[in-house]
């Protein structure tokens, strides 16, 4: 599941005739929550993928009067991500990328944006035992909520794999 909205590359790791279904969901802090489901399927030297992650964050969330008073009426607050991702392997090389559209809702106001995910893996060379991987997640635009947009918060990530032996990967 991870894989899809972490590096898309690590979709390339699916044999031809592979597909896998996740689903998970995860109580959080104050009665949030995360819902993910994520779907990939190997189609000869590719993989298509689809996800979607949704967090409520509705739960205990009251407007207050000027006294600081809560009013009893609830706040929906949630964020989602759905998108769509390929991954392919060549060579020693894996190379993926996901398009995604993010929405996010708070009170009233609610907004969205597209955003692109990327990511490669430079697999081990013969007599090397280690893997060395680059990702970036959310490039696009600022996401408008109501009056006020805010970028995107970008990442960059890299990682290294290194197989100790058979039966053990760091």
């Amino acid at each position: 599941f991870d894989v899809f909205f972490l590096n898309p590359a690590g979709l390339a790791a699916f044999s031809p005739r592979e597909t896998s279904v996740l689903a998970s969901y995860e109580s959080l802090l104050e009665a949030a929550s995360r819902t993910g489901l994520s779907y990939s399927r190997g189609a000869g030297a590719s993989v298509f993928s689809a996800g979607l992650i949704y967090q409520d964050s509705s739960a205990g969330l009251q407007p207050l009067d000027g006294a600081g008073r809560a009013s009893g009426l609830g706040i929906a607050a949630y964020d989602m991500a759905a998108g769509a991702g390929w991954a392919r392997r060549f060579a020693r090389v894996d190379a993926g990328f996901a398009v995604k559209y993010i929405t996010s809702r708070l009170a009233e106001a609610s907004g969205g944006t597209a955003a692109l995910d990327a990511g490669i893996i430079f697999r081990a060379a013969r007599g090397s035992s280690t893997d060395f991987a680059l990702s970036f997640r959310n490039l696009g635009a600022p996401l408008k909520l109501g009056s006020e947009a805010a970028p995107l918060p970008f990442e960059a990530g890299g990682g290294l794999r290194w197989r100790r032996t058979s039966e053990l990967d760091l």
